[in-house]
């Protein structure tokens, strides 16, 4: 198995130990744990929370060094790793701005892996 799969492995893990309740990160003010990894040319948060519905996921991603221009491949390896952490084919918010953070959300009934 390739190395960046690997990292997406344990943010996964590190995800799902570190889950909070909708209540917790209320009381948080939003500011729950999130796992991050820089995992070929992106700075990728992860992030799992359960609400009443049941467990939802939230994956963001961003070039890294932030504020880079994604290059040739960079879209690619994106797709990539969504695909393996399970994100649904099209994110929720996509900016005109290439160096804007990319944001999936999705329930985890419909998590691919």
């Amino acid at each position: 198995m390739s190395a960046w799969k690997l990292d997406l492995d344990e943010l996964k893990r590190e995800a799902v130990t570190n889950t909070l309740t909708a209540e917790e990160v209320c009381i948080a003010e939003g500011k729950g744990p999130i796992a991050v990894r820089i995992v070929r040319g992106w700075r990728v948060l992860l992030s799992r929370t359960i609400h009443s519905a049941g467990p939802v996921w939230l994956l963001s991603a961003q070039t890294h060094p932030t504020g880079r221009i994604p290059q040739d491949g960079d879209g690619e390896a994106l797709a990539d790793i969504a695909e393996y952490i399970g994100a649904p084919e099209y994110p929720v918010t996509w900016s005109d701005d290439n160096r804007d953070p990319i944001h999936w959300t999705w329930p985890e009934l419909t998590q691919a892996n």
